[in-house]
């Protein structure tokens, strides 16, 4: 969060994301392109919705479905119990009105 700034009635909060993911190439590319600007109103209408995680389908078992994958692993030679949480959770935006992407053109 950098601040907030007054345009007539409204209040706009600046906030940047300066991260980078590297490509398959080996490129580090920034998650938001440096010259473009994303508006997004302060309760935006998004829907977090889970996706399936990687598991091992052993012995005829069940995969989990649902919001979290609970793994547990015991292992007697350690005298270790060990429980292993996984989520694949994503934000979906449902009302796409109301999101914008402005180009910085200097």
């Amino acid at each position: 969060m950098h601040g907030q700034l007054s345009c007539g009635s409204y209040k706009v909060n600046i906030w940047t994301y300066p991260e980078f993911y590297d490509t398959a190439g080996g490129t580090s590319t920034p998650y938001i392109d440096p010259k473009k600007v994303i508006l997004i109103p302060e309760n935006p209408k998004f829907k977090l919705v889970s996706a399936a995680v990687p598991q091992l389908i052993e012995n005829g078992s069940v995969p989990q479905v649902g919001a979290y994958l609970i793994q547990e692993f015991i292992d007697r030679k350690r005298t270790a119990h060990e429980v292993h949480i996984k989520s694949a959770q994503v934000v979906i935006p449902v009302a796409v009105d109301q999101i914008y992407t402005v180009t910085v053109l200097n």
